[in-house]
Parts: C-alpha cells; structure tokens; sequence
C-alpha cells in the first residue's frame, strides 16, 4: 500500500447540491492524506476530458465510484463522461485484473443497481448524504490500509481433552444444589474468564506450582473478604491441585444474604465466578459488588505482575458474565474505585444477563478502566429523579488502587493497609 494513496472520484452531475457535496467529500479524504483527482479541482477549463479520465483512472491507486440514481441510469446508456469512465475502467479489469482498485459508492441507490463489472465486490452504502461517518471511516481504512477490526494472535492447538474439560469446568457452580444449602431461590452470578493466549499449550500448568508458592503462600491466612482480595485464593480453599487447580470459598453468610466464590486455573485459562442468593424483596439492597469486581481486578494485575517476573508475555482475552434470577438492586454507597455517585441513587440491572469482551495486549489502567466502566454501564438509576442515571468511574481513584496493585498491595483500598502484609 503507498505511503499517500491516490485515488480518482466518478460521479454523475446530478444536480448542484450534489456536486457541492462531492467537493465536500473530496476535501475530507485530501485533508486526511489521501490524494484525489477530481475534475473539480483538476480539469482546466480547456482540457481534454476523455484523456482526463483514462490518465486518471489508469494512474490512481483507486478508483471512487460514487453511485447514484443518475449515475445508473447514465451507465446503462453507457452515456457521457460516466459511460468513459466505465468503458476505460472494465477494460483495465479485463487486461490487468485490478478488481480490488475499484470501490462502489451506493448513495441512494440499491446493491442490484451497480454496474455490471463491479457486481460481486463489497461496496460502501451511503443512505444519509449528511450522516455517513461509518461509510467514510470503512472507506478511509480501505484506501489507507488500514484495518477496521484487528484479527487476534493465532493461539496454541488446544488438546480436545483439555478443551473438553474446560467447557465443563466454565459453569463453575452447581445451582441447584447452592440454592438448596442456602435455601434461598433468587441468585446473581458474576463470572470471568481469562484466558492468555501467550502461553503455550500447557505452560500455566506447569507455572502455577509457582504462582502459589510465590503469591499464595505470602499471603496465607491473610488473604479474607474482610481486608485481602481475591479471597476466594486463601490456601485452605484449595479443593483440587491436579492439571486443574479448584478454589472454592466457603459460604460467606449474611443475614438474609449467601455469597460463594470459586477460582479454576486450568491451561492458559482462570475462570473466576462469585454467586450470590438473597430472598427476593423489592427493597433489598447489595452492596457487595467489591468481592467480584475487586477480586477481578486483582486476578488481573496478579497474573501480569507474575507473568513478568516470569518473563512470559501478557496476552489476554476476557469474558465477563452477569447472570440474574432477578432484577438486582446494586448501592455503590461503598464504591469499588469510589464511583462517583449520587448519595440518594441506587442502580438497578434492568436486564436478566448482560455480558462484555475485551482483548488486552498489556494489563494497563486504561483498558481497565474501560473495561469496567463497560461493566458498570449495565447499571441504571432507580430514580427518574437522579442527576446521574448512569455510573461513572473517577479515574484519579482508579488510578490510586491500580498504582497501589502494581505495587504487589492486595487489600482491600478502602481500608487502611494492614501493618504486616
């Protein structure tokens, strides 16, 4: 792909306003590096107009078909300056076969409408002359080569029996069976997945062993939902130690409220799931978003700090599922990163499951932020009186707990640090 692309524009004069608006179109993509031909701008008064579209077209990197009723109607007739252009560009097709160089612009006009040799191929539809910032922005990405969606990394072949495994082992909790021993009905289930795709097929088998000798261990009996997070990770948790590692929490009970906690470590991948039962009452209030969000939080700042003292790379993609039985209401009155908030508000999950992706090259405060404001956008005011119907995260605290992560520090930032870590 040249360094400055250049490309020739073909249209039909409709009618003024249209030619205006071309002008206009044509500005945009010279004022964003892109070198444009068009008669406008380059066709002097005593010009030869056949030599001024083949050299055109021949010599542009692209061709800019802008597609109108008009235009169709001028190339069935092969009439006029339209009937030129396709004339020269279907016969540099059918010598050198540079389909790709040819772009459809659709501008009112239906995908059955485009001109015989440029049937097939993908084209840009614009249905709105005043509102195409999508269609302009996939049109510039094409003329500078760039891509709209990145592919991911190719990962690892995964054995199928590991990979089997893991599709079981994502549901993490057994429902029934906690609904039973909690005997409450109504849940809500926060559940991440993590999966780091710079590992190779079994190397967090074989690095785990290391992950809680070097962290676990350090922080034995201190790791509590009261001050360390995640709890879940306290050794006495450990239920199973083979090519998956299981951490299940015992039930941390309050009043009429049950939570549980599970972390699996298996391959290159964590699943990280926290339930929580509650007798249904359209009053009822949670306040313990930290233990999920929090614990998260930390799993992912954990795994990139001992990922570098490892000297393995960090390539993450996660999954993040909200499940409920019900409609939570959520009070962010005691804040994971003291969200800004109306003191009076509380927020509701309008919706029964909501769920988020997001790759991560590095594990850097603003992707995580992003991450976590997408997550807390799922919540609503309850009141239509609020001033502030949606959440929004203060980034100069998220900036201090992830500062303070960074630095190996796993309490909990609204509590003062406990004196020996």
């Amino acid at each position: 792909m040249p360094s400055t692309p250049k490309a020739y524009i073909a249209y039909s004069y409709d009618n003024e306003p249209f030619k205006d608006w071309v002008k206009e179109f044509a500005d945009k993509l010279i004022n964003m590096g892109v070198e444009i031909t068009l008669d406008q701008y380059d066709l002097p008064l005593t010009g030869n107009i056949p030599e001024f579209m083949e050299k055109g077209i021949i010599e542009s990197d692209f061709v800019i078909f802008l597609i109108t009723p008009g235009f169709v109607n001028k190339a069935k007739l092969r009439k006029g300056g339209v009937g030129y252009e396709i004339k020269v560009s279907a016969g540099e097709i059918f010598v050198k076969g540079k389909a790709r160089k040819y772009i459809p612009v659709l501008i009112q006009v239906g995908f059955d409408q485009v001109p015989g040799f440029l049937l097939g191929d993908k084209a840009v539809r614009i249905t709105d002359l005043k509102n195409y910032k999508e269609q302009f922005i996939e049109l510039y990405a094409h003329l500078t080569g760039q891509a709209l969606k990145r592919k991911p990394p190719l990962g690892n072949i995964v054995d199928i029996k590991k990979l089997s495994e893991g599709v079981k082992e994502k549901d993490l909790f057994e429902i029934e069976g906690l609904k039973k021993q909690s005997q409450m009905e109504d849940f809500v289930l926060w559940k991440f997945h993590i999966v780091n795709n710079a590992f190779k097929e079994d190397e967090f088998t074989y690095l785990f062993p290391k992950y809680r000798k070097s962290f676990l261990s350090k922080y034995q009996g201190q790791l509590n939902r009261a001050r360390f997070y995640p709890s879940v990770l306290d050794p006495s948790n450990l239920k199973s130690a083979g090519s998956t590692a299981v951490y299940e929490s015992k039930d941390l009970s309050v009043s009429n409220w049950h939570g549980y906690e599970k972390a699996l470590f298996s391959g290159n991948t964590i699943d990280y799931g926290c339930i929580e039962f509650m007798k249904y009452d359209p009053r009822m209030v949670l306040v313990n978003d930290r233990i999920p969000l929090l614990s998260f939080f930390y799993l992912m700042v954990i795994l990139k700090n001992f990922c570098t003292k490892e000297g393995c790379s960090v390539r993450l993609n996660v999954h993040m599922e909200l499940t409920a039985s019900i409609k939570p209401l959520y009070s962010f009155l005691s804040p994971l990163f003291r969200v800004k908030y109306n003191p009076m508000d509380q927020y509701l999950l309008p919706d029964a499951h909501f769920s988020c992706k997001q790759d991560f090259n590095d594990v850097e405060k603003k992707p995580l932020m992003k991450f976590f404001q997408r997550i807390l956008g799922a919540f609503v005011s309850s009141s239509t009186m609020s001033t502030q119907p949606f959440l929004e995260i203060e980034e100069q605290d998220f900036e201090m707990v992830y500062s303070s992560i960074m630095k190996g520090n796993y309490w909990d930032p609204l509590l003062p640090p406990p004196q020996n870590p």
